[in-house]
């Protein structure tokens, strides 16, 4: 492992399991997860996206949560992994919501605006199945990890 021994890197975080250089281009947080965040842990905003910002340029969070406390509001270490936790959940729901869209476009169907207010809105990924399976679309496959994941969610 490269960098400082001291360094935690967890398994599956936002920055991946190798050290990355930061290109000085973050990742793009979609505005209704960094709302949803906010709500949910009820810190502030420009917070939680500087803490967002920090891991998705690389940093490791045991870094964060020590040596960037004025950037992120003197947050503990469980608090920055329980965020990340939560941002890795809620990016994913967003990903698989945009690519139904895209996959519904992609076939030529249009969606009810009734029924993609309801998608949109919604964070429970069963939920999220059950109403893609109204347009006569397939669920994505989850593979055992994930169904546990989203159990304990």
């Amino acid at each position: 492992m490269r960098g400082a021994p001291w360094a935690l890197r967890i398994p599956g975080s936002i920055s991946g399991n190798h050290r990355q250089h930061s290109t000085g281009k973050s990742k793009m947080v979609a505005k209704n997860v960094l709302d949803r965040l906010c709500d949910e842990f009820g810190e502030k905003r420009e917070h939680i996206a500087s803490l967002l910002d920090l891991l998705a340029g690389g940093a490791a969070p045991l870094f964060v949560a020590r040596y960037r406390k004025e950037a992120i509001g003197e947050m503990p270490l469980p608090r920055v992994l329980e965020i990340e936790r939560r941002f890795r959940f809620l990016d994913l729901l967003e990903r698989r919501k945009e690519r139904f869209f895209e996959d519904q476009a992609r076939a030529g169907k249009e969606v009810d605006s009734a029924l993609a207010e309801e998608i949109r809105a919604t964070y429970d990924p069963l939920h999220l199945d059950d109403l893609t399976r109204a347009t006569g679309a397939k669920p994505p496959r989850r593979r055992k990890e994930r169904r546990r994941s989203e159990e304990h969610t």
